[in-house]
């Protein structure tokens, strides 16, 4: 049991060591601080969260995670034009990325631009069928205007 246990630990140090291998400086100083971001934002610390959602694009200004991270910051801030913009270049990076489509649905929700939001809400959907968030949101859509059978 003990050599399939280290046997097990070896695999796991080589993968982690190709992996290494395959990130460059920049991309593991812009997961270190995505990490940070998250737990600052976590622990009710917006400002430090975006500093280093920040600090964490110049590091890797092409992730599309954090541009999708620095805009759920920007839309609790009620900073709405940021997250725009933030929703649009993740979603430019990774176009399937269900949740900037999502961000971006529940942005025009809030504008009141619901026929931009249903389709913003359906695009989430066709990156990922199951994306809760963007079922949840739709639902919400179409039962408010009783489409929902």
């Amino acid at each position: 049991m003990q050599n399939a246990s280290k046997d097990t630990d070896a695999a796991l140090v080589n993968k982690v060591l190709q992996l290494r291998k395959l990130l460059t400086k920049k991309d593991f100083l812009g997961a270190r601080k995505l990490a940070d971001s998250i737990a600052y934002a976590n622990t009710g610390e917006p400002e430090r969260a975006m500093a280093c959602f920040e600090q964490a694009l110049l590091a890797a200004p092409e992730n599309p995670l954090l541009h999708l991270n620095l805009a759920h910051a920007y839309t609790q801030r009620g900073d709405i034009e940021r997250a725009q913009r933030a929703y649009k270049s993740a979603s430019a990076l990774d176009p399937n990325l269900p949740g900037a489509h999502t961000g971006l649905a529940n942005l025009a929700v809030m504008e009141g631009k619901l026929s931009q939001a249903e389709e913003l809400f359906r695009t989430a959907l066709r990156a990922d069928a199951n994306d809760v968030p963007a079922l949840l949101g739709l639902g919400h859509l179409l039962a408010d205007r009783n489409e929902l059978a």
